[in-house]
């Protein structure tokens, strides 16, 4: 390299113009909870992770200190999301599978797997990192479900499966009840494989008029409760609840999740800035 320029790729940025750049904002200033709920989980960990060689001002200590963890409303609100995405696959599993859609009951399989991880970090007190970190990250928590999600994965039929993740199911809601943030659960899981063939083999009329009498399930229960205790909290400090009840914004159902977890989103803060509107902030 004698004549061409070295792209040391070494940027030298004050610390407001680092977070702007990182989060789209400066936490000293404001941080609303509307700002918690928009902000991927990933770049709340890059900046809250890592070695501080020097700072002998102090301010990014105070802004690690500031965003260390989800203040306990939000918390709950975030875990009462994951609860609430698996309670609408866990079903699908069985059903594509009992149809003989091997590859469809794994791709749902998966999906289930990735949201009790996600699920397993945030009952630890750690932000879920994006796909390339999620199972390192994980792996270091030693968590007693994780031998039942690897046995989901490696199943070759979608029975096996199902009993893997009903066993990861109930380790985490035992976990969810040692953090007692809400009432007790209980962590039996009733619903798959029997309620699931109870519905098939119901005519669809009697089906139609069985409408919410379905066996509870347990993935319902503890989201159902965190989403109370949340908005119960809201009203003691006389202050609105956010208007979604899904969580934060890389943590919401279906098509806002698919967008969410796409590379324009979570590195370009002023496209996800604009969800705080869902949460009762300004865009």
């Amino acid at each position: 390299m004698e004549s061409n320029p070295v792209f040391h790729r070494v940027e030298l940025l004050s610390l407001r113009s680092y977070l702007r750049d990182l989060i789209g904002l400066d936490p000293l200033e404001a941080f609303s909870t509307a700002d918690w709920l928009a902000t991927p989980s990933q770049r709340l960990l890059e900046v809250t992770a890592g070695e501080v060689f020097a700072d002998p001002i102090g301010e990014l200590t105070r802004v690690r200190e500031r965003l260390a963890w989800y203040p306990r409303d939000v918390w709950l609100l975030v875990m009462a999301g994951h609860w609430r995405r698996i309670s609408q696959l866990e079903h699908f599993l069985g059903r594509t599978g009992s149809r003989g859609d091997e590859l469809g009951s794994r791709l749902i399989e998966a999906s289930l797997v990735r949201d009790v991880m996600r699920l397993g970090l945030l009952q630890e007190r750690r932000y879920p990192p994006y796909a390339k970190w999620l199972g390192t990250a994980y792996a270091t928590l030693g968590r007693p479900e994780q031998g039942a999600l690897e046995a989901a994965v490696a199943a070759t039929d979608w029975e096996a499966r199902e009993e893997a993740l009903v066993e990861a199911y109930e380790l985490v809601a035992r976990a969810h009840n040692a953090l007692e943030v809400t009432g007790p659960v209980d962590p039996h899981v009733p619903f798959p494989r029997a309620a699931f063939s109870r519905t098939r083999r119901r005519p669809l009329r009697e089906r139609s008029a069985w409408g919410d009498r379905r066996p509870d399930r347990s993935s319902h229960r503890p989201r159902r409760r965190l989403r109370r205790r949340c908005l119960r909290q809201h009203r003691r400090a006389h202050t609105p609840a956010p208007r979604d009840s899904c969580g934060a914004s890389d943590r919401r159902p279906e098509a806002s999740l698919r967008r969410s977890q796409t590379r324009r989103v979570l590195t370009r803060p002023y496209v996800w800035r604009r969800l705080r509107g869902l949460y009762g902030g300004e865009e």
